[in-house]
């Protein structure tokens, strides 16, 4: 059937098709091509703006965690990306329904959205079961955000913008993709990356950190299991261990003595609080200021607040302290401990031939199998791949039950780095089920630290 468009000029944001008979078709959207107006006008953009922060309010992570979106990001990328399915499907709406229709719609979308979503807060039980999770994410975002197109188009008809011919099905299938594939993305890649820092922090006994990432990823993802444990489990341990802390520090909190206001430095720094983890040490020092101990967290403190500078020189002097000590097994063990911070630390700062310098002194103090893996990430990720290749596969022949699968990674990483396969190290089976507790990232360089 030909077709031509209505005499009559739309007004911008509508849709018609009109048959040759100048009869409109306005309740079929399987036509073949519709004109559409593709960019909201400024009213209508300013409306969606202050609608979806209004929105994000109501459904997003504020001030705690809350479900679908337990992280800011992934709220905002789920509403963003909603928004442009959200806007289509509002067009085609516009063209074939009344306006009061549309109106309930708005209502309707935007009760779903917020009701959902409050009705699912703190309730990480059924977003087990999956997609439960992801779909409930991507309807609160569609819903919500269909409701806040429909209702700027009713407020402002009136749009401006360019006009192209496209099929309605084809608008709505790229919409859909849009509305789903980037947000599922970015949440997924977020609980990765969020697994892999919990596995560091309680590496590095950074408890206060540790509970707050397994508090999100418990509801995020409350199926997760951190060294087969359900990660549930793991946040009511760190809990309990914080506990302890907490009452830890309020007995010792009254003590004068240098050693106990060490010690409550070192449970400040555990719970999380640098700044009085800060004031404990520099009082204890006041009265010690040989303890290698104190200079050791010390160090620790300022690299949790990324001064690299002073943690390297807390780091450097604890290096002294530690080989003057008369326990030779405790003097090189805090020694190693000391190095791997100030290679670290140096590392951070751009430093990197005082960081290879610093991490062959703990080669060279306690040549283990743990350490020359360390070796060969340092130099992985300074693209030194020959000296990469030959500290993992020592690492793997000393120790192939935990470094065989995570050495044969890094030498495979390299192989791809440098286009070729010829540095491939070999067939390595993954050791399943490790309970090292060990954390293997090539660029990370926190794993195994002492503290």
């Amino acid at each position: 059937m030909a077709t031509s468009r209505d005499s009559r000029r739309p007004s911008s944001g509508q849709y018609y098709l009109q048959a040759s008979t100048g009869t409109p078709v306005g309740a079929r959207l399987t036509a073949t091509t519709i004109t559409t107006t593709d960019l909201p006008s400024v009213r209508q953009g300013l409306a969606i703006a202050v609608l979806s922060a209004l929105l994000y309010l109501i459904v997003g992570p504020v001030g705690v965690p809350g479900l679908p979106y337990v992280w800011h990001t992934a709220a905002v990328a789920s509403l963003v990306f909603a928004s442009l399915f959200a806007w289509q499907c509002s067009g085609l709406l516009e063209r074939s329904w009344t306006r009061s229709r549309r109106a309930g719609l708005a209502v309707a979308g935007a009760v779903v959205s917020v009701v959902l979503c409050i009705t699912m807060r703190g309730q990480p039980g059924t977003l087990a079961i999956w997609p439960v999770g992801d779909v409930l994410r991507n309807l609160v975002a569609v819903s919500g955000m269909t409701a806040i197109a429909v209702a700027a188009r009713l407020a402002f008809p009136q749009a401006t913008g360019s006009t192209t011919q496209t099929s309605p099905a084809s608008m709505l299938w790229l919409g859909a993709l849009l509305a789903v594939l980037p947000a599922w993305t970015q949440f997924h890649a977020t609980v990765e990356k969020s697994q892999q820092s919990l596995t560091e922090l309680i590496g590095q006994h950074q408890l206060g950190e540790a509970l707050q990432v397994a508090g999100e990823l418990s509801l995020a993802a409350p199926d997760l299991r951190i060294s087969s444990r359900p990660v549930s489990s793991v946040r009511d341990d760190l809990a309990a261990q914080l506990n302890g802390l907490v009452q830890q520090a309020q007995q010792i909190a009254g003590e004068a003595s240098p050693e106990s206001r060490i010690q409550l430095g070192r449970t400040f720094a555990i719970l999380g609080e640098p700044e009085l983890a800060l004031e404990s040490l520099q009082q204890g020092l006041a009265f010690q200021p040989d303890s290698a101990q104190a200079w050791q967290i010390l160090g620790t403190v300022y690299e949790h607040q990324q001064d690299w500078p002073a943690a390297r020189r807390a780091y450097t002097r604890a290096v002294e302290l530690w080989t003057q000590q008369d326990d030779q097994v405790s003097g090189i063990a805090g020694e190693v401990a000391a190095w791997k911070g100030i290679g670290f630390a140096a590392r951070k700062a751009g430093d990197l031939r005082a960081a290879e310098a610093a991490y062959q002194q703990v080669l060279h103090r306690d040549p283990s199998a743990a350490h020359h893996f360390l070796l060969a990430q340092f130099y992985e990720s300074a693209e030194r791949d020959s000296s990469a290749i030959a500290h993992a596969r020592i690492a793997a022949e000393l120790a192939p039950g935990t470094f065989a699968a995570p050495a044969a990674d890094i030498v495979n990483q390299v192989a791809k780095g440098g286009f070729g396969c010829w540095l491939a190290f070999g067939s390595h089976p993954r050791a399943a089920g490790s309970s090292t507790g060990q954390t293997f990232n090539p660029h990370g360089l926190r794993e195994g630290r002492a503290r």
